[in-house]
């Protein structure tokens, strides 16, 4: 158990596990993003047919109303970094569990429909959009834990209360 016996410091461990996952998401979203407007080739990411991130980053699936994919990427990270550290810092007793739950899952969900575009569609990985998509999938597993804990917390209080 993460947690121990202590839930609040499970929930600050697995806050700061999903800010360093995070950042690693921002990390690979912004290269990915470079190599969006790079006119040539890359020759990191290209490892033959199978894998090249070429083929992803410049598909027609790349961007979404003009906007790069790679940039909704970073936006999300930073949103969940922010609101992780908010968290910790400040707003204890403000339920961040559910949005932090909610984003990932969306995340996460916006992630396996790009994952099925390079397995179905473009028959290519981008090892950067795997390593996006492992951050996203490990924050949300994170996020339902955080969330779990949350839970318990907050049952332990009010049981508390209830007794008291």
């Amino acid at each position: 158990m993460v947690a121990g016996n202590n839930p609040r410091r499970g929930i600050n461990r697995l806050l700061i596990a999903i800010i360093v996952l995070s950042v690693i998401g921002v990390s690979a979203a912004t290269y990915t993003a470079t190599l969006h407007y790079k006119p040539d080739g890359t020759s990191f990411c290209n490892l033959g047919k199978s894998f090249n991130c070429d083929v992803v980053n410049k598909s027609a699936y790349a961007t979404i109303l003009g906007i790069p994919v790679a940039f909704i990427g970073i936006l999300g990270y930073i949103v969940i970094v922010l609101t992780s550290i908010l968290y910790l810092t400040e707003f204890k007793n403000f339920p961040v569990e559910d949005p932090l739950l909610i984003m990932s899952i969306l995340g996460f969900g916006f992630s396996m429909y790009l994952t099925y575009i390079e397995a179905f569609v473009l028959h290519t990985w981008c090892v950067l959009c795997m390593t996006s998509a492992t951050m996203i999938t490990a924050i949300m597993v994170l996020s339902i834990r955080m969330a779990i804990l949350e839970r318990k917390l907050h049952s332990k209080k009010d049981n508390t209360a209830t007794s008291a």
